[in-house]
């Protein structure tokens, strides 16, 4: 099972469809492929009872990068598990993610 990365593009964090994701920062996702990388997330950190006007911030291309990092990576995710790694609402850290996978 592939391992996405997902992170946001900075210049665009502004953006209204943010208002309706718990979480903002990058993250690792395991997912058939990007697009099911993208649901997943989106799934993930939407906000109870938030509709955004002009979409999920998660499912848009202009507002996230989705990289497949399986081949450059020994983390390997099971499929629909995600790990914030940074950010806003992260609920995971970086160092404790690292240690959690040694």
């Amino acid at each position: 099972m592939p391992t996405f990365f997902l992170s946001p593009i900075k210049d665009m964090s502004w953006h209204a469809s943010w208002a309706a994701s718990d979480f903002q920062g990058a993250c690792l996702v395991g997912a058939r492929d990007a697009e099911d990388a993208r649901q997943i997330a989106a799934a993930e950190f939407r906000k109870d009872g938030v509709y955004p006007e002009f979409g999920e911030p998660w499912l848009r291309e202009d507002l996230v990068v989705v990289r497949d990092v399986s081949p450059d990576s020994n983390v390997r995710l099971l499929p629909g598990h995600v790990f914030p790694l940074r950010g806003q609402g992260a609920k995971i850290q970086p160092a404790r993610m690292r240690a959690a996978l040694h």
